[in-house]
């Protein structure tokens, strides 16, 4: 017994017998195994070496891509501004400037002037963001010297006076003057004539209706024996 034990430890020895190794092997030239890596811009897949995927495309995890980030099963840039680098952003994935120009896509603090509305870079977002004498209009800085007729928010006017939208010489008839009334955002002299369009008060009969000035509105403008018929007393 002892002779025959001799016999089989001896033949192990010399490697004749059975092994149980779970080493993984070495890769060979095509990368079988990844056993000893699969160096730069690639990754072992399934025991093959494989190249790592650009940003947009597609991944099961991070090892996949070349930046070493899957979102959403996308490989990307960048998930946080820590990814970007000093004076960089993330912005959908993407890296870029933190000097974002006017016009540009952005999130919050992403723009050189350090103002972003809906998603894009402004130059203001009120008009204290623009100094003395200037307004903040749809995300740009203008001089409040807008003429009549031109676009306003309130206040951007050299009249001082803004009406649906656009700069109007009057909003009431207290802006003009005495003797002169606002219509439709102009002033007019209060001495339009039978016939001519007005607002209450501009017509130099001091009757307007719907809209037009007239002699009369009742019999009573009319005097003794007169009737109004239309606007007219006959």
């Amino acid at each position: 017994m002892n002779a025959l034990r001799f016999v089989a430890l001896f033949a192990l020895a010399l490697g004749c017998g059975p092994t149980t190794t779970s080493e993984v092997p070495a890769a060979n030239a095509s990368g079988v195994g990844c056993g000893s890596g699969c160096g730069d811009l690639k990754y072992c897949d399934e025991g093959s070496c494989k190249d790592q995927r650009d940003a947009s495309e597609g991944c099961a995890d991070a090892r996949e891509c070349k930046g070493g980030r899957c979102s959403n099963g996308m490989c990307v840039a960048c998930v946080t501004n820590a990814h970007c680098g000093q004076g960089r952003h993330c912005f959908e994935a993407a890296c870029y400037q933190t000097t974002a120009a006017i016009g540009q896509p952005c999130p919050q603090g992403a723009c050189a002037a350090g103002r972003c509305s809906q998603g894009t870079c402004v130059e203001c977002v009120t008009s204290a963001h623009c100094g003395p004498g200037r307004h903040c209009f749809e995300g740009a800085c203008n001089d409040t010297t807008a003429t009549v007729g031109q676009p306003c928010p309130e206040g951007a006017c050299a009249t001082g006076r803004c009406s649906r939208g656009m700069c109007v010489e009057c909003v009431t008839s207290a802006h003009c003057g005495p003797g002169r009334h606002c219509f439709e955002g102009a002033c007019n002299d209060t001495t339009a004539t039978v016939g001519q369009p007005c607002p209450e008060g501009a017509c130099a009969t001091g009757r307007c209706s719907r809209g037009m000035c007239v002699e009369c509105v009742t019999n009573a403008h009319c005097g003794a024996g007169r009737t109004c018929t239309a606007g007219r007393c006959g």
